[in-house]
Protein backbone atom coordinates (compact mmCIF):
# COMPACT_ATOMS: atom_id res chain seq x y z
CA UNK A 1 0.00 0.00 0.00
CA UNK A 2 2.87 2.34 0.76
CA UNK A 3 4.25 2.01 -2.78
CA UNK A 4 1.03 3.39 -4.22
CA UNK A 5 0.41 5.99 -1.53
CA UNK A 6 -2.56 4.15 -0.05
CA UNK A 7 -1.41 3.24 3.47
CA UNK A 8 -4.13 5.41 5.00
CA UNK A 9 -6.75 3.26 3.25
CA UNK A 10 -5.73 -0.03 4.87
CA UNK A 11 -8.69 -0.11 7.27
CA UNK A 12 -11.25 1.52 4.96
CA UNK A 13 -14.13 -0.36 3.31
CA UNK A 14 -13.38 -0.70 -0.43
CA UNK A 15 -17.02 0.19 -1.21
CA UNK A 16 -16.71 3.50 0.65
CA UNK A 17 -13.66 5.00 -1.06
CA UNK A 18 -13.31 7.09 -4.21
CA UNK A 19 -12.53 5.78 -7.68
CA UNK A 20 -8.98 7.13 -7.43
CA UNK A 21 -8.46 5.38 -4.11
CA UNK A 22 -9.86 2.16 -5.57
CA UNK A 23 -7.40 2.38 -8.45
CA UNK A 24 -4.55 2.62 -5.95
CA UNK A 25 -5.79 -0.38 -3.98
CA UNK A 26 -6.17 -2.46 -7.13
CA UNK A 27 -2.70 -1.43 -8.26
CA UNK A 28 -1.27 -2.41 -4.86
CA UNK A 29 -3.01 -5.77 -5.19
CA UNK A 30 -1.41 -6.35 -8.58
CA UNK A 31 2.04 -5.32 -7.32
CA UNK A 32 1.82 -7.81 -4.43
CA UNK A 33 1.97 -10.57 -7.01
CA UNK A 34 5.42 -9.30 -8.07
CA UNK A 35 4.74 -9.13 -11.80
CA UNK A 36 7.36 -8.19 -14.35
CA UNK A 37 4.73 -6.42 -16.45
CA UNK A 38 1.52 -4.58 -15.61
CA UNK A 39 -0.93 -3.87 -18.44
CA UNK A 40 -3.58 -1.24 -17.75
CA UNK A 41 -6.39 -0.25 -20.10
CA UNK A 42 -7.53 3.34 -19.54
CA UNK A 43 -6.67 3.35 -15.82
CA UNK A 44 -7.50 7.04 -15.53
CA UNK A 45 -11.11 6.70 -16.68
CA UNK A 46 -13.54 8.29 -14.23
CA UNK A 47 -10.74 10.06 -12.33
CA UNK A 48 -10.49 13.81 -11.89
CA UNK A 49 -7.34 15.53 -13.12
CA UNK A 50 -5.64 15.28 -9.72
CA UNK A 51 -6.37 11.55 -9.53
CA UNK A 52 -5.11 11.05 -13.09
CA UNK A 53 -1.84 12.83 -12.41
CA UNK A 54 -1.31 11.01 -9.12
CA UNK A 55 -2.01 7.56 -10.58
CA UNK A 56 0.16 8.07 -13.64
CA UNK A 57 2.96 9.50 -11.50
CA UNK A 58 2.79 6.43 -9.26
CA UNK A 59 3.00 4.18 -12.33
CA UNK A 60 5.99 6.11 -13.66
CA UNK A 61 7.75 5.87 -10.29
CA UNK A 62 7.05 2.13 -10.08
CA UNK A 63 8.44 1.61 -13.55
CA UNK A 64 11.65 3.43 -12.70
CA UNK A 65 12.21 2.24 -9.13
CA UNK A 66 10.82 -1.30 -9.20
CA UNK A 67 12.04 -2.13 -12.71
CA UNK A 68 8.48 -2.96 -13.66
CA UNK A 69 7.29 -2.74 -17.24
CA UNK A 70 4.12 -0.64 -17.13
CA UNK A 71 2.05 -0.69 -20.31
CA UNK A 72 -0.84 1.78 -20.31
CA UNK A 73 -3.51 2.38 -22.91
CA UNK A 74 -4.42 6.09 -22.90
CA UNK A 75 -6.38 8.44 -25.11
CA UNK A 76 -5.20 11.50 -23.16
CA UNK A 77 -2.29 12.56 -25.32
CA UNK A 78 -1.00 15.22 -22.94
CA UNK A 79 -0.72 12.67 -20.13
CA UNK A 80 0.90 10.10 -22.41
CA UNK A 81 3.44 12.62 -23.63
CA UNK A 82 4.45 13.83 -20.19
CA UNK A 83 4.70 10.48 -18.45
CA UNK A 84 5.75 7.95 -21.07
CA UNK A 85 9.25 6.74 -21.77
CA UNK A 86 8.13 5.08 -25.01
CA UNK A 87 4.92 5.57 -27.00
CA UNK A 88 3.26 3.06 -29.30
CA UNK A 89 0.60 4.67 -31.49
CA UNK A 90 -2.04 2.38 -32.98
CA UNK A 91 -4.05 3.16 -36.10
CA UNK A 92 -6.36 0.80 -37.96
CA UNK A 93 -5.49 -2.10 -35.63
CA UNK A 94 -1.77 -1.88 -36.40
CA UNK A 95 1.33 -0.16 -35.04
CA UNK A 96 1.44 3.27 -36.63
CA UNK A 97 4.46 4.76 -34.81
CA UNK A 98 6.73 3.66 -31.99
CA UNK A 99 9.32 5.74 -30.18
CA UNK A 100 10.20 8.57 -27.89
CA UNK A 101 7.26 10.87 -27.01
CA UNK A 102 9.11 13.85 -28.57
CA UNK A 103 9.21 12.00 -31.86
CA UNK A 104 5.62 10.73 -31.72
CA UNK A 105 3.76 13.84 -30.58
CA UNK A 106 4.43 16.02 -33.58
CA UNK A 107 1.88 17.94 -35.60
CA UNK A 108 2.46 15.68 -38.58
CA UNK A 109 2.14 12.38 -36.67
CA UNK A 110 -0.97 13.50 -34.76
CA UNK A 111 -2.50 14.75 -38.01
CA UNK A 112 -1.87 11.43 -39.73
CA UNK A 113 -2.90 9.34 -36.74
CA UNK A 114 -6.24 11.07 -36.21
CA UNK A 115 -6.93 12.31 -39.73
CA UNK A 116 -6.76 15.92 -38.56
CA UNK A 117 -6.13 18.77 -40.96
CA UNK A 118 -2.88 20.29 -39.73
CA UNK A 119 -4.29 23.79 -40.12
CA UNK A 120 -6.90 22.89 -37.47
CA UNK A 121 -4.48 21.26 -35.01
CA UNK A 122 -2.59 23.35 -32.49
CA UNK A 123 -0.77 21.17 -29.98
CA UNK A 124 -1.39 22.16 -26.38
CA UNK A 125 1.52 20.08 -25.24
CA UNK A 126 4.85 20.78 -26.86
Amino acid sequence: LALVGASALAERDFNCISDGQRQRILLARAICQQPEVILLDEPTSFLDIKGKIELLSILQTLAHTQHLAVLVSLHELDMAQRLSDIVLAIKDNAVFRYGNPRDIFTRETIGQLYGIDLSEYRPLFS
